[in-house]
């Protein structure tokens, strides 16, 4: 059965999310406050768009949720994140890199009270760079936006940005989730576990690879 929103809690809600809108909105900001930034993909050549997989790396699971209000966790034993980056020099911190919602995968993923979930993403989710201090780039991916659901069980959606590092050295794009920047919305059952407007938190590695192996290593610079 649905759950429905109460004026408080859809107050919660709005406030939430245009709060999360604001934050998306300054760390973009920052980002373009940066002078350049060049991406190199191997010998790609510059101007070329470069297809892209993040496999995550770790102990098993490697994926982790967190709903910060009420406390619940989500695992998943691994997953993959497909995109592109496009090679150049002089580029603005803001879309260096995109991942395809859709195409992303999350493995065997599991919740509270043997909740079995299937995860799917929706849209473009964009990486943005805001820092940089060798050999590691700072920023955030925006536009996250994904349906969590063990059909009749609980569903519910999860949207907003995630902070995020990229090492030069090792090519792993870090998900830190530190803080829950993330808003939970569209719940249906969950058994109280999760709500409407609870903020959740994100964390996995993902070893970032080109699909063609000359195009390899993708690294991430700004003067």
């Amino acid at each position: 059965m649905a759950l429905r929103l109460g004026r408080s809690r859809a107050a919660r809600l709005l406030g939430l999310t245009a709060g999360l809108a604001a934050t998306a909105t300054m760390l973009a900001t920052a980002a373009s406050a940066t002078a350049t930034w060049t991406v190199k993909a191997g010998s790609a050549a510059n101007g070329t768009t470069v297809s892209i997989t993040g496999t995550t790396q770790g102990t098993t699971p490697q994926i982790h949720f967190s709903d910060a209000t009420t406390s619940q966790k989500l695992t998943c034993d691994s997953g993959t994140a497909p995109g592109t980056v496009k090679v150049g020099s002089g580029e603005s911190g803001t879309r260096l890199g995109k991942i395809s919602g859709p195409n992303t995968t999350w493995n065997n993923c599991s919740g509270p009270a043997g909740l079995r979930f299937a995860v799917t993403g929706i849209g473009t989710w964009n990486i943005n760079a805001s820092s940089y201090a060798s050999p590691v780039t700072t920023g955030h991916i925006a536009k996250v936006d994904a349906t969590v659901d063990d059909p009749g069980l609980c569903t519910f959606t999860v949207t907003g940005a995630v902070a995020v590092n990229y090492s030069n050295a090792t090519q792993v794009l870090t998900v830190p989730g530190k803080s829950p920047t993330l808003a939970i919305s569209n719940v249906t059952g969950c058994f109280g576990a999760i709500n409407n407007g609870d903020k959740a938190e994100f964390s996995a590695k993902y070893l970032l690879a080109a699909s063609v192996s000359a195009d390899n290593p993708i690294t991430i610079t700004s003067p």
